[in-house]
């Protein structure tokens, strides 16, 4: 149920909770979910919005738009960037801050927590 919510609710309404909901859960990745543990960063500090930054920096802007572009050319979808697929499972040990991108459907495209 978890992933069906992350997939067609309000993404506004989306929580931390839903988040948690999908490791929870052991959600699997597919045509329409892509899980990100980290973002594309230049360095070996990782992106700044990771660290805590109010944005993205443009290796992570660029390969966000790459999986956004691929989710639109198929059913669309959403990434999760915030939590890893270990054998194809979500999981995180230090899940802190998430951010959620939808594709398709209407409403904003994205949520920050």
């Amino acid at each position: 149920m978890t992933q069906r919510r992350i997939l067609e609710a309000p993404i506004g309404d989306l929580t931390f909770a839903d988040i948690e909901g999908l490791i929870r859960d052991e959600a699997e990745e597919g045509p329409r979910l892509e899980l990100k543990r980290e973002l594309p960063a230049n360095d070996r500090q990782g992106d700044p919005w990771m660290r805590g930054g109010r944005s993205f920096a443009n290796p992570a802007r660029d390969g966000l738009a790459k999986e956004v572009v691929a989710l639109a050319n198929a059913y669309g979808g959403v990434i999760v960037v915030g939590i890893d697929e270990t054998e194809d499972c979500p999981s995180s040990d230090d899940l802190r801050r998430f951010a959620v991108l939808r594709n398709g459907g209407s409403g904003p495209p994205w949520l920050r927590g």
